[in-house]
């Protein structure tokens, strides 16, 4: 393995390399001798306590550079909540357990322009949201994508009640808009539904 903190970090014969974006010593002296040494990629830092944002000029340079030699862009975080443009979220789903090694993202657009742009084609979201990931450091062309739209992914208003009840029908509800609206409060309406409807089978049993 090649170590040098002036410049990045790499792994011979691996798929992640490292350039800083501070000098832009990499654009000034080629990737030629990374690209020997088994450089495959380029890692930016985006966390500002950990050294700040790489210069956009140099950022810019440095992509232009490697994209001939195959080179990937390897993002410094594998998740993270995006305050502007169309994006609210992105995750590296390939760093979640039992994935393939193949890199692959998630994006998720705010609810503001999901229904705005409610009925664009998977064409033209796929190439706005993409845009504003490689704004993030991003690679803009993936080998492939796909576009999925959640007509009903959320509510406008959401209940927080666990769940429903009925003793006498003996039915219950859940679901995330009885409980905050998010996948976590869903998996917990689900949960305290299933205790409810578990605690009438007790009653049931234990009649004569």
């Amino acid at each position: 393995a090649r170590r040098d903190p002036g410049r990045g970090t790499g792994q011979v014969g691996g798929r992640i390399g490292g350039a800083h974006g501070h000098g832009g010593e990499l654009v000034t002296g080629g990737a030629g001798d990374e690209h020997e040494g088994g450089f495959r990629g380029c890692r930016f830092n985006f966390v500002r306590h950990l050294g700040g944002m790489p210069d956009k000029a140099v950022f810019d340079r440095v992509v232009a550079m490697i994209a001939p030699l195959g080179w990937h862009i390897d993002l410094h975080f594998d998740a993270a909540f995006v305050n502007h443009g169309p994006l609210r979220w992105v995750a590296r789903d390939s760093h979640k357990p039992g994935r393939g090694p193949q890199e692959t993202w998630l994006l998720h657009a705010t609810p503001q322009w999901s229904e705005a742009h409610l009925e664009d084609t998977p064409e033209a979201v796929a190439e706005t949201l993409l845009a504003a990931f490689a704004r993030l450091g991003a690679e803009a062309a993936p080998a492939a994508w796909s576009a999925h739209r959640w007509r009903y992914a959320d509510t406008e208003a959401s209940l927080d009640r666990n769940c429903c009840w009925d003793e006498e029908a003996r039915i219950g509800l859940c679901g995330d808009w009885l409980n905050g609206g998010k996948v976590e409060g869903a998996w917990l309406s689900g949960r305290g539904l299933a205790r409810r409807i578990g605690a009438a089978a007790s009653v049931i049993a234990a009649r004569p």
